[in-house]
Formats: structure tokens, C-alpha cells, sequence
């Protein structure tokens, strides 16, 4: 949009002066917007004399019959309804009119709502909104909470919030909360602030404003939007005294960012999903802010620490004879992704080969003790039960994704020794992870039953689990690489939990086939990580994310 607005603008500066069709609305924003940029507007033009005022705007009226063949060119039209554009143009030809300037059917919201603050920097965008009074914030997405949040850190007074969602906004809001139909009831001079991140929606609200009397409408523009958001996460993570800071170049999946702190030597590192749009919630932010993020990470995973590396191509990583597998988990419906070389320490197992012909891995998870047939459940989780049944006498023993592995560097294997762990960077959730896989990914009887289940595998574990619901960090996707010993004891309270969950739905004969047990292997594996925290040595990487070709 920017670029087509600017287009606009350069074309109207060519032309020494213009003249604007109609007097309504959008023709007088026409004219406020071109006295703005300082375009001069000699008048404007109307069909009918009698239903128009004479003067508008210190411009006169004057209506196209009454107009020397000289004035009949650089006339701008533009009318919210394509249709309406259509039958104005087509009537203009017919009288001759000559360098007739079309605004863009794309760009009438953008104009009407933008002449009041049409900049394209953030900056100058809050500098002119901090001079206006009586600020009303329309909200109706989660995108709009963020931009509130914003716009109250930059010390923008907003008088009220409207919203047609009252559950939608933030329980700490301190801002008045009116229905549409309380603030129409307001004195239309208010600005109205429109915070919605799809621009076709945005329209019907313009449209009903307008209706209602409003005319000071500022819509924020998609560049804005995405400035704001960016700058509102480096605010969030880089204020107070939490000593975070947002890594900007990272191996890292293409829907999160990472976050770090350097403290007493050692790195921590966090990634944080981008599409996890939730706003954050006051507690949350200070928490991140006041550093107690960190203590509570400290807390749940004590001296699992950040491994720096200067990342290698995985093939270049060689294993000095280390006695290490690392299976490399393929499905045979996988995406196309660019061709990535393999070490001999990393071992393709084809999973749910149960389920198909096609064989596409040398190893497959459907020999020995195996439950290949229920990989549409278990998903990696049935390599994770084929290494643990069909594999032993290894030192270290590890899962990889076809998209995602470790990255490393070329001396990552030779630090292995010094740890019983290798993970890949945990993730932080905008909220608890119980909430977070209930909302996304399972049911909440699924995580009950894990719960039930764990309980009667240990209670000691089912009191790390009571803490890890209401925790914000786990470690996702399922890689690894552990000492044996470790792996097989992790195997071991895993799958106990699992088979008993499994157990329960086949005996109300409830068809599944949606990966939620292997969600619940990612729980299961951060609980014993938990769990056994103080006693194991464990450092993580970044995760490395190979993305399909046809993306």
C-alpha cells in the first residue's frame, strides 16, 4: 500500500495544480490531503449546480457545464463504490474531460482515514497522535490489544476503548471499555483509532464510523502495524532490569524469534513463537521485566545452559569415534525439502512404515517391539519406542526431525562428554503450558489423564508435573541426544504413562489419528527433564529448521 499511496501522490505533484470531482466527503479529504502535501487544488467540480454549496473549502464550486474547454483536464475522481468510479469516469470521457487522475479503488480507506496522520514512520505516527484529544481505540482482534498496549507505553492518552468483543481485552486493562452503541452516543469529534490487522475488515468499520458521525478516523497502515509490533516485542523483552535482549541473527524456525541473557558467564536462550499473538498479560510482562523470567527458568531446569557454536553443515560434524546414534525421524508423505547430508552418526528410521508400502529408509519402526501402527497418534513417538525396544550399547543415543535437528558446531560432539543432556533451545509460552497445548493442540482430558497417569507411575513426578502445568518453559519437537542410561529411564516413564493413556481411549473405542500423544511425549520428556534437573548435566543449541522447497 505504501508504495501505491506514494504513487498517488507523485502523480498528483506532476500536474502544476488539479481540480477535485464532487463535494462530499472524500472529495473534501481529497482537498485536506492535497493541501497537506501542498498540491494546489484550484476548485472543484460538480455535475449539478443547484444541490452544492458555492464555496467549499476556500475553493469555489463550479459545475462541469459552466467550464472552459481549457479547465476540462487534471481532474482527480475517486468514490468509495468501484461502481460508482465506473459511471463518473465513463460520464467525464463523454464530455471531453482530458488527463482525468483515478484514485485507486485500494487507496479510498487508506486516504479518507490517513489525512489526519498519513507518515509512515512510527514515530512521527504517535508524535501526531499525542497532540490529539479524546483518542478512542476500536479493537476487535488480538492484534488491537498489542497496539493498544503500545500506544499507552509511548504515553498516548486514550480516552476509552471500543470494542463489539468485551471478553477479548485484557482483564488489567484501566481503560474505559464502551460498546459501539455507548460510543456513538459520544461527541463525534473524537478520533477513532482503528487497530484491526486485516484491511478488509477495517472497511466495514470505516463504513459504519462514518455513518455514525465520526470523521476523524486515523487507520493504521500495514506498515505501521508491523513496525508497532516489532518494536512493542523489542520493548517487552529489552525494558527493566531482566538484562534480555532479542538475538536478531539466529538458526532459529522461520515463526519464532529468540531471546537471550548473559548472566555470570553463561547464556540463556529462549525461543518465543510469533504466531502466539496473545497480548501479554501484566504479570507476564513483569516477570520478564523484573528478571524473576529467569529465576523461575532457573528454578525449573537449574544449570541447563545455552551452548554457543559456530554452526557447521551437519555432515561436516564428525563423531572422533564418539559410540553415538542419532536417529533422524522420516514419514513417507514428508515435504520436499533441499537435500542435507548426513554423518554416519545419524541414522534415518522411516516411522509409521505399518502404514505403507512405499519404503523410503533403510531402518523402519515396524520390526522388533515396535507400535508403527499408531504413529498417526504417537507421530516421532514411535521411533523414540523403536530405539528404546530394538537398540542398546550406545553412549549417547538421540532424535532428530526430517525439517528440524541440532545445529551445531564442528567441536559440538567433542564438548558431548562434559553433559548427560544435549537439547535444543527451550520454548517460552506467553501464558502456562498446560493453557498453551489445551488451547492449540489437545484436549484438556488428554492432559487430565496424562496427570492420572502419572500419579500412579510415581508420585514424586507427579508433583514436578503439578509445577510444570504452571510453568512457561518446555523443551519442544523432541530432540535430543542423552547418555543411554538416561534414555532408557526417560523411555521408561514415558511410554509407562503413554501405553496406560493410549489404553484408555481404545477402550471406549475412540479413534484418534490427530499426533496428541506425541504432544504429550514433548510434556512427558520436559517433566523428566524437570524432574531430574539437579542431577543431570545438561546444556541446549538452537534448533535448525529445513524448510520444504515449495514453500
Amino acid at each position: 500500500m505504501k508504495e501505491l499511496y506514494k504513487s498517488f501522490l507523485d502523480r498528483l505533484r506532476v500536474e502544476k495544480s488539479v481540480k477535485i470531482y464532487g463535494a462530499g466527503k472524500f472529495a473534501r479529504t481529497l482537498c485536506c490531503l492535497c493541501d497537506r502535501k501542498h498540491i494546489k487544488v484550484d476548485f472543484f467540480v460538480v455535475t449539478e449546480r443547484e444541490k452544492n454549496p458555492t464555496e467549499l473549502l476556500s475553493r469555489p464550486v463550479i459545475a462541469l457545464d459552466q467550464l472552459p474547454a481549457s479547465d476540462l483536464c487534471n481532474i482527480v475522481v475517486g468514490f468509495e463504490k468501484r461502481e460508482e468510479m465506473k459511471r463518473t469516469v465513463s460520464f467525464l470521457l463523454a464530455h471531453q474531460v482530458k488527463n482525468i487522475i483515478m484514485v485507486h479503488p485500494d487507496l479510498v480507506n487508506e486516504i479518507y482515514c490517513n489525512f489526519l496522520i498519513d507518515e509512515y514512520s512510527v514515530q512521527i505516527f504517535c508524535e501526531e497522535l499525542r497532540k490529539r484529544k479524546k483518542i478512542i481505540a476500536y479493537i476487535n482482534d488480538e492484534e488491537g490489544e498489542i497496539i493498544l498496549q503500545y500506544l499507552k507505553e509511548k504515553d498516548i492518552q486514550i480516552e476509552a476503548v471500543c470494542t463489539d468483543l468485551p471478553a477479548l481485552l485484557l482483564s488489567d486493562n484501566d481503560t474505559p471499555v464502551l460498546s459501539y452503541e455507548e460510543m456513538s452516543e459520544k461527541s463525534n469529534d473524537s478520533t477513532v483509532v482503528l487497530t484491526m490487522n486485516n484491511v478488509f475488515w477495517q472497511r466495514g468499520f470505516i463504513t459504519k464510523l462514518r455513518k455514525s458521525g465520526f470523521e476523524n478516523i486515523v487507520l493504521i497502515s500495514e506498515e505501521i502495524m508491523q513496525e508497532i509490533k516489532q518494536d512493542h516485542m523489542r520493548m517487552v523483552w529489552e525494558s527493566g532490569k531482566s538484562g534480555l535482549h532479542i538475538v536478531e541473527t539466529v538458526n532459529i524456525e522461520k515463526d519464532f524469534y529468540a531471546v537471550q541473557n548473559d548472566q555470570g558467564g553463561v547464556q540463556y536462550r529462549w525461543r518465543v513463537a510469533l504466531w502466539d499473538r496473545r497480548p501479554y498479560k501484566k504479570e507476564i510482562l513483569e516477570n520478564i521485566k523484573n528478571g524473576k523470567m529467569l529465576e523461575a527458568y532457573e528454578k525449573q531446569f537449574p544449570n541447563f545452559y545455552y551452548l554457543p557454536y559456530e554452526e557447521v553443515l551437519l555432515g561436516d560434524i564428525h563423531n572422533r569415534d564418539m559410540n553415538i546414534e542419532v536417529y533422524i525421524a522420516k514419514f513417507h508423505k514428508d515435504k520436499i525439502t533441499s537435500h542435507v547430508v548426513l554423518p554416519d552418526w545419524v541414522i534415518p528410521i522411516q516411522v509409521g512404515k505399518a502404514l505403507t508400502n512405499i519404503r523410503i529408509a533403510e531402518v523402519c519402526d515396524d520390526t522388533g517391539d515396535n507400535i508403527s501402527l499408531k504413529n498417526v497418534d504417537y507421530s516421532e513417538g514411535t521411533a523414540l519406542y523403536w530405539m528404546w525396544k530394538n537398540t542398546h550399547g550406545q553412549d549417547y543415543i538421540g532424535l532428530f526431525q526430517y525439517r528440524r535437528q541440532m545445529a551445531m558446531g564442528a567441536e559440538t560432539l567433542l564438548q558431548l562428554p562434559k553433559y548427560d543432556v544435549l537439547l535444543t533451545v527451550p520454548t517460552y509460552i506467553l501464558g502456562s503450558i498446560k493453557d498453551f497445548f489445551c488451547q492449540h493442540f489437545i484436549l484438556e482430558y488428554d492432559w487430565k489423564l496424562m496427570m492420572k497417569y502419572i500419579k500412579q507411575y510415581d508420585e514424586s513426578y507427579y508433583e514436578t508435573a503439578l509445577k510444570y502445568e504452571r510453568e512457561q518453559c518446555y523443551f519442544s519437537c523432541n530432540i535430543f541426544i542423552m547418555r543411554r542410561k538416561y534414555f532408557d529411564e526417560m523411555c521408561s516413564f514415558i511410554f509407562s504413562v503413554l501405553e496406560k493413556v493410549d489404553s484408555y481411549y481404545n477402550s471406549i473405542s475412540m479413534v484418534r489419528k490427530d499426533r496428541y500423544l506425541g504432544y504429550l511425549v514433548e510434556n512427558l520428556l520436559s517433566i523428566y527433564m524437570m524432574h531430574n534437573a539437579r542431577r543431570l548435566k545438561a546444556a541446549y543449541t538452537d534448533m535448525k529448521f529445513n524448510h520444504s522447497l515449495n514453500n
